[in-house]
């Protein structure tokens, strides 16, 4: 599936068009505060313009902050007006990655799915893909481009807690 487009993820920029995310909220002034917290900006001063952002952008600089020298994180304006991350050729690879996972599921019991909760399934997406893509992956593709804190990463545990919380949905 698609990055999410519906527009209640944040990001703040700079105003001035240097690049950097230095903030989220799930409204735009929650981001420019979120912003304007972690600086060294006078309040009211118009340091940060916020910007629309997918889940999986917002998901990305929520759990590793917005680093410039982490390897291949790049974000850029999607069709849908929303920055997003940009994994570039490797957004192919996410349906792949996501099958290994699928796969992984047919060895779980009924009970593990049962006990499944939306409240949980990203942590469990996660955990999964740790699981399925990282320790059960044989073939060595998987490692470096799913290994914690890249971006490619985040983009598969969403797509994995979307599989689960369409599962529970069909319970």
């Amino acid at each position: 599936s698609a990055p999410s487009t519906a527009v209640r993820f944040f990001v703040a920029v700079p105003a001035n068009g240097d690049d950097g995310i230095y903030g989220i909220g799930h409204t735009a002034e929650a981001a420019n505060t979120n912003a304007q917290e972690g600086s060294q900006t006078r309040p009211g001063e118009a340091a940060f313009r916020p910007e629309p952002a997918t889940e999986r952008l917002y998901v990305h600089v929520e759990r590793y902050r917005c680093d410039a020298n982490q390897p291949g994180f790049r974000w850029k304006k999607g069709t849908e007006g929303l920055l997003d991350l940009d994994l570039g050729d490797d957004e192919e690879w996410l349906v792949d990655a996501v099958t290994a996972v699928r796969d992984g599921f047919a060895t779980l019991n009924l009970g593990a799915i049962d006990e499944w909760t939306a409240e949980a399934a990203l942590q469990d997406a996660h955990d999964y893909v740790h699981a399925c893509v990282i320790e059960g992956d044989d073939s060595g593709m998987w490692g470096p481009l799913a290994d914690e804190r890249t971006p490619f990463r985040t983009a598969l545990d969403l797509r994995v807690r979307d599989v689960i919380l369409s599962v529970i949905e069909n319970r």
